[in-house]
């Protein structure tokens, strides 16, 4: 898995160089789907395959707005009249390459584009949200993005941790098929400082397998090796599971995709 969060390992992407130039193909790439997370601050995280062009794991922070109105109050208040709805997608109305928004790392091609917000899962009978069509998102920091192509994955547990303290999430790391992908709410009373978990911070279970059954469990404690980039130390975080948001097997099951539902997704009520 080649990874490009922290803005490392970009440059020696080859097969992406004309990713940010060819703009006219654009048209040809299917819609890239996303999972909405955050209240507080809005995070998206694009829905993965292992075939291209869908073999990204991508986490952005963004902020939604339209004709020049910030919409994240609108955002909010519909999640806090929805308790029960764990999931909300999005769809891009405009269609482009998903490397435009990471590529160059220093200056991404494109940091905006056009989409509708859904509540629920949009592919499985989610509804668009009223004042959240047609809207305008705006990516405000890239926080992890990494090419799901590489044939290798690791062998215990692994996620990274995302958000701020008041507002904190971890996904699955997804390496080589088969895998799942993974989103859960989390509160970490020793977590670190913000600034350092905008620089990127990795936790391993260094005790369970890399598999789906050994995943966390929404409303589980566990202890996991924190790792903040460019430090020396690892830290032991109580991590303590609130929310699983979204959990999906079926489709990182083989690099083909298989899009069966799987016992695990059954058990977990996805």
């Amino acid at each position: 898995m080649e990874e490009m969060s922290g803005m490392t390992g970009m440059s020696g992407m080859s097969d992406m160089k004309g990713a940010e130039k060819h703009h006219h193909h654009e048209a040809d790439e299917p819609p890239h789907n996303m999972m909405v997370v955050g209240e507080k601050t809005i995070f998206l995280s694009h829905l993965p395959m292992f075939m291209t062009p869908h073999n990204f794991q991508l986490i952005l922070e963004a902020t939604f707005s339209a004709g020049g109105k910030d919409l994240q109050a609108i955002y909010a208040k519909d999640r806090q009249s929805h308790p029960n709805v764990t999931m909300y997608t999005l769809s891009p109305i405009d269609q482009f390459k998903l490397a435009t928004l990471f590529t160059p790392h220093d200056k991404p091609a494109r940091t905006s584009f056009k989409a509708t917000i859904f509540r629920g899962h949009l592919e499985r009978g989610g509804k668009p949200i009223k004042d959240l069509t047609d809207i305008t998102v705006t990516v405000q920091r890239v926080v992890y993005a990494a090419k799901l192509d590489s044939g290798s994955k690791s062998k215990t547990l692994e996620y990274r941790l995302f958000g701020k303290h008041d507002e904190q999430f971890l996904a699955h790391v997804i390496g080589a098929a088969p895998d799942f992908d993974q989103l859960l709410a989390v509160k970490i009373p020793n977590a670190p400082m913000d600034e350092e978990i905008a620089r990127g911070v990795s936790v391993e279970l260094v005790s369970r397998s890399n598999t789906a059954s050994a995943r966390i469990k929404e409303k589980e404690k566990v202890v996991g090796k924190g790792h903040v980039s460019g430090a020396h130390q690892f830290l032991q975080l109580e991590i303590q599971s609130t929310i699983e948001c979204y959990f999906e097997e079926g489709e990182l099951s083989s690099a083909d995709g298989s899009f069966k539902q799987t016992p695990e997704e059954k058990k977990a009520g996805f």
